[in-house]
């Protein structure tokens, strides 16, 4: 797999039809559609900062839940809907870890799993297959698989004032409090100072 050097030193222009076959194949749930246009990606070169980036543009929108939280028969189940995101940033010091002839593996794995991590809310509810719809004698509806849902708008940062640890327990009491948007708002204000 290239460096990053290697990819700007050839110039090659991004292949947006491959990223765009890419996307089809993610939200169509199609692990091995999805896992060949990745081995076209890496066949022609692409550096792998541009193949996470893309699968992370491909993702993100459909890893918002409406809350991190269930309450299922009683019982507190939680809704772990950033583990793809989670293996896309892992592939990029793994692959330090691996010869070159096996650099892809790590990313190779993230795209695998990315068509069965979308929309955890509704595959934990039934309405999507995926790697989370379990129970007993479910299975899918014939047909082609529902479109992930995106259960809440992106939002612009929030910035508060204050030491940052007093930031810090806000933004915590907001999250379980149950206040998504503006949780949201205040987690993207706080990621904006890398410093911190």
């Amino acid at each position: 797999m290239p460096n990053d050097v290697q990819a700007a030193i050839s110039n090659a222009p991004k292949p947006e039809a491959l990223y765009g076959k890419l996307e089809d194949r993610i939200l169509a749930r199609d692990q091995k559609g999805a896992s060949d246009v990745y081995y076209d990606l890496v066949r022609e070169r692409r550096p792998l900062t541009e193949i996470v980036a893309e699968a992370v543009r491909i993702h993100a929108p459909y890893t918002h839940v409406p809350y991190h939280e269930r309450i299922d028969d009683g019982f507190v189940n939680f809704v772990n809907n950033d583990h793809c995101l989670l293996s896309a940033r892992a592939t990029l010091n793994l692959t330090k870890l691996l010869p070159e002839e096996l650099a892809g593996l790590p990313m190779a794995q993230t795209i695998w799993y990315i068509p069965t991590g979308l929309d955890i809310w509704n595959q934990k509810i039934l309405k999507a297959p995926g790697h989370y719809a379990r129970a007993p004698g479910w299975t899918p509806p014939p047909g082609p698989p529902p479109k992930p849902d995106v259960v809440w708008p992106d939002q612009q940062a929030e910035h508060l004032e204050g030491p940052l640890q007093e930031r810090l327990d806000h933004w915590m009491t907001l999250v379980h409090r149950g206040n998504v948007l503006e949780a949201y708002r205040v987690f993207l204000g706080l990621m904006e100072n890398p410093a911190e």
